[in-house]
């Protein structure tokens, strides 16, 4: 991740991110504002310090729309990336026509290979090419109809990542019901993942929609999210640095999961975070300890590169060895997390539902197949993914979004939960 000095973008996004109660984009604010205006105040203040970048000033929050720093992406990659487009816009290259090798375009245009290959590539993933291993890269069949089809860009997480994993099937299945492409880009650890992205948000012709995950704190990406006048960021509220916004009401989903147990008689429960520094995470965390449980205990992961049942596993057997679980129930964050955590108490004996409760925060659709069946506060993915969709559609007529949009957790029941006398 890149690192920006005391007040640089990472700085300035977690402090907003830390006390991200508020959202006054278009006379809208958030409900936790107006039932509290000294937060209100307190963010407001973080807002408008005296931070100026990427076209944010002291006093106006709102991002400049003309793009702050210059693309990554060359000029000699962008010239003939649009040579190519214009060629297959005009017909000059024919459906099923193989095109030039990347090293013979290479030598036409006077740059590198891996030049060539990059504006190539920003074709294939448009669709507007397609490759095939060791036989060449060719113009597809249906061109003409890709080349009308309405486009989205699409950033998401990478694919061992459940919630990155469904957020793409059901955003992809949206927009081929409604004819659209989607052109997506899946961000994993290597800096051309980061580069092909800005490439692509580089059109702001094009409505985009971005799967929130910890490579919007990379500089160079935020900036040029920040450029976008058509992009909708799924999964956190960013409104106050400008970004269109559309989440669930995470504060809502702890606080519900902490009222069913405490409505069942629990009093001594336990929250397992993923990650400490994730901002989902943290508000999540917020809500829980500010519920009028009696005893909270709040835990997180081991930080490790290795699989999550290992991780989860540490965390337990850690509280195991000291006289076992202090808690009567538990909630946890995330399916991937919940799903680990169901196959650690089992090995080790310990019965959901007759020893410990469970609530889990996360899509339901990916908890595994357990019996007991899991209660799960949801966050309604598919509605959030809907109001993305329509967004890009109001964007391509030219009608106005709302900033910041927000959908109510839902509870889905289950037998996981003892009743305490």
């Amino acid at each position: 991740m890149s690192q920006f000095g005391t007040i640089g973008l990472i700085g300035f996004i977690d402090a907003v991110l830390y006390n991200m109660k508020y959202s006054k984009r278009n006379g809208c604010w958030s409900s936790q504002v107006q039932a509290n205006p000294a937060k209100a105040r307190q963010v407001s203040s973080v807002c408008q310090h005296g931070v100026q970048f990427m076209g944010i000033s002291k006093t106006n929050s709102k991002p400049s729309r003309k793009p702050s720093v210059k693309s990554v992406t060359s000029s000699k990659q962008a010239s003939l990336y649009h040579h190519l487009h214009q060629q297959l816009s005009h017909e000059k290259l024919r459906p099923g026509e193989q095109i030039p090798a990347e090293r013979k375009l290479a030598e036409q245009f006077s740059i590198s290979y891996m030049t060539a290959r990059s504006a190539v590539q920003t074709l294939v993933d448009e669709g507007l090419l397609v490759k095939r291993e060791r036989v060449g890269i060719y113009v597809p069949v249906d061109i003409n109809k890709r080349l009308n089809q309405p486009r989205v860009n699409v950033l998401a997480g990478e694919s061992d990542n459940i919630y990155q994993t469904t957020f793409v099937d059901r955003i992809t299945h949206r927009l081929a019901r409604r004819r659209c492409f989607a052109n997506l880009r899946r961000l994993g650890n290597q800096p051309s993942d980061i580069t092909r992205a800005i490439a692509m948000l580089s059109d702001l012709d094009v409505p985009a929609v971005v799967m929130m995950g910890d490579y919007v704190r990379e500089r160079e990406l935020a900036q040029a999210m920040l450029a976008h006048p058509q992009l909708m960021l799924v999964g956190y509220d960013l409104t106050a640095i400008g970004l269109h916004s559309v989440l669930c009401d995470d504060a809502a989903a702890a606080q519900m999961a902490v009222n069913l147990l405490q409505k069942n008689g629990h009093r001594k429960i336990a929250l397992i975070g993923r990650n400490a520094k994730s901002p989902i995470d943290q508000q999540i965390v917020r809500s829980f300890e500010s519920s009028t449980a009696s005893h909270k205990n709040t835990w997180f992961l081991p930080r490790s590169t290795k699989p999550m049942r290992y991780r989860v596993e540490q965390l337990i057997s850690r509280h195991l060895k000291i006289g076992g679980l202090p808690c009567t129930a538990v909630i946890c964050i995330g399916s991937e997390t919940t799903n680990a955590l169901i196959e650690v108490l089992q090995a080790f004996g310990i019965s959901i539902h007759q020893q410990v409760s469970l609530v889990a925060l996360g899509l339901a659709d990916d908890l595994t197949s357990t019996h007991p069946r899991i209660a799960c506060i949801d966050p309604q993915l598919d509605k959030q993914v809907d109001y993305a969709v329509n967004s890009a559609a109001l964007w391509r007529r030219g009608k106005k979004v709302e900033r910041l949009h927000c959908v109510s957790p839902r509870l889905i029941t289950g037998n996981s939960i003892s009743k305490l006398q």
